[in-house]
C-alpha cells in the first residue's frame, strides 16, 4: 500500500483530521473494554458498537479509514495480551521487559498512526538539510554568464527553499552548485515570502520588517536570461497588439481621421506628465477592469529596449497589485508582482479621465519602490568576478 503522502496528497490532510474520530475514539472504547472493570453488559454494549462500526465502514472508501478503526480496536487487545503473558526474567532483563511491555508498546500503539503519517515529512526534512559548509559559504550561480550571485540556503523542508531555480531541496542545491566556481543557469526564481521566514542580510531583514508594517509586498521574483525570455512572457508586446486592435476597431467604426498608431486618440487612453500614459480595458474572461501604465525610458531603470509597462488589477481580497517585466541587466529580464499599501489603492474605473496626476505619481513611486527593493536584495547577493 503506497503511503498517501506520495500517492494521494489531496487525501493526506483529511487523514490527519479523520485519524482522531476513526482511530482514537475506537481506541478509547477498546481500551475501556479491555482494561476497566465495568459491568459485563456495558462491555458487551461497547463491543457491539465497535463491531458494528467496523462492519459499517467496510468496504471502505479509503483503506486507511478502515485501518484506523481496525487497529484502534485491536491494539488494546494486543497490549493486554502481551502484558498478561509477559516473560519473567531476573535483574536487568526483567526491568527491560517491563519497560517494553508497559511503556514502549503502549506508546507505540498510541502514536502509531501519527508516526506513520508524519514519517515521510520528517525523512524529507532530514534529507533536505544543507551541510554546515554550504550554509556558511553559500553557492555561486551565474545568470547568462553575466551576473554572479552567492546564495545561502536555509534549513527548510522539501522544495521550500526560497530559490526555486532548479526545484530541488536545499541539500540537492548544495550538492549541485559550488562555493568556489559559479555555474550558469538561464533562470532564477525567488520566493520572497519564504525568504522572510529566515531573512539573513540587512536588506532582506529591512524588507521583511517593512512588509509587517504594511509596506509593499512582492510575490515570487523571476530573473531570466534574455535568450530565454520570449515576447509572449513580456507585457508590452501583448499590450501593443491590444492597442492596435482598439485603434483598428475605431477606424472601422468611422473614425477615419485616426492614424493607426495615435494611441492618445483612444477613448481608454490618457497621457500624463514625464512620458507616462494609462490604458484602461475590461477583461471579459475575468469580469474585471485592468489598466496598463506605460513609461518611456524611466531614468531609474537600466536602459530599456521597449516602454516600461505595468499590468495592474485587483486581487481576490480587493487589493491592487501590479506586475512588472523589464530589462533588469544587459542580458537578463526580471518579472515580479507587488501589492500596494492602503495609501496607494484606489477605486478602479473604466474612464482614464478619472485618474489624476497625483494618483499616477503614486503609482510610479510604488513601481520605483518595488524596483529598489528587488535591486537592493539581489545586488546584496551579487559578487564581482
Amino acid at each position: 500500500m503506497l503511503h498517501p503522502y506520495y500517492h494521494n496528497i489531496d487525501v493526506y490532510p483529511f487523514l490527519w483530521a479523520l485519524m482522531f474520530p476513526f482511530f482514537y475514539l475506537v481506541y478509547l472504547l477498546s481500551t475501556i473494554i479491555v482494561y476497566t472493570k465495568l459491568n459485563k453488559k456495558v462491555k458487551i454494549g461497547f463491543m457491539i458498537i465497535v463491531g458494528a462500526w467496523l462492519v459499517y465502514i467496510f468496504p471502505p472508501t479509503d483503506i486507511h479509514f478502515f485501518l484506523f478503526s481496525l487497529t484502534g480496536a485491536l491494539f488494546p487487545v494486543g497490549l493486554r495480551y502481551c502484558q498478561m503473558h509477559k516473560k519473567h526474567y531476573q535483574g536487568i532483563k526483567q526491568k527491560l521487559n517491563l519497560a517494553v511491555v508497559y511503556v514502549v508498546l503502549p506508546l507505540l500503539a498510541t502514536f502509531f498512526w501519527p508516526i506513520y503519517l508524519g514519517m515521510p515529512m520528517l525523512i524529507e526534512y532530514w534529507n533536505s538539510r544543507p551541510s554546515s559548509e554550504c550554509k556558511q559559504n553559500g553557492r555561486l550561480i551565474s545568470l547568462a554568464n553575466d551576473a554572479v550571485y552567492r546564495l545561502y540556503p536555509q534549513h527548510s523542508r522539501g522544495n521550500e527553499f526560497w530559490v526555486n531555480m532548479t526545484d530541488v531541496s536545499t541539500k540537492e542545491f548544495c550538492d549541485k552548485f559550488s562555493a568556489t566556481e559559479s555555474k550558469p543557469v538561464v533562470e532564477l526564481s525567488y520566493s520572497l515570502k519564504k525568504m522572510c521566514r529566515h531573512p539573513e542580510t540587512p536588506n532582506q531583514k529591512a524588507y521583511c520588517d517593512n512588509v509587517k508594517q504594511g509596506g509593499i509586498l512582492l510575490s515570487d521574483v523571476t530573473i531570466k536570461a534574455t535568450s530565454n525570455m520570449a515576447p509572449s512572457h513580456r507585457i508590452w508586446p501583448d499590450l501593443q497588439t491590444k492597442l492596435n486592435e482598439d485603434l483598428n476597431k475605431q477606424l472601422t467604426q468611422g473614425n477615419t481621421d485616426l492614424a493607426p498608431l495615435d494611441y492618445h486618440h483612444l477613448k481608454n487612453y490618457k497621457e500624463f506628465d514625464d512620458g507616462v500614459a494609462l490604458y484602461v480595458s475590461y477583461d471579459r474572461n475575468k469580469y474585471n477592469k485592468i489598466y496598463n501604465i506605460i513609461v518611456n525610458n524611466p531614468n531609474w531603470l537600466h536602459p530599456q529596449t521597449e516602454p516600461f509597462t505595468l499590468y495592474c488589477n485587483l486581487n481576490y481580497e480587493g487589493n491592487q497589485y501590479c506586475r512588472a517585466v523589464y530589462l533588469y541587466q544587459k542580458n537578463a529580464y526580471i518579472d515580479y508582482t507587488y501589492d500596494l499599501t492602503e495609501t496607494q489603492k484606489d477605486e478602479f474605473t473604466i474612464q482614464p479621465q478619472n485618474y489624476s496626476q497625483s494618483y499616477m505619481d503614486k503609482q510610479i513611486a510604488a513601481a520605483q519602490k518595488a524596483h529598489q527593493i528587488v535591486t537592493s536584495i539581489f545586488e546584496e547577493m551579487r559578487i564581482e568576478q
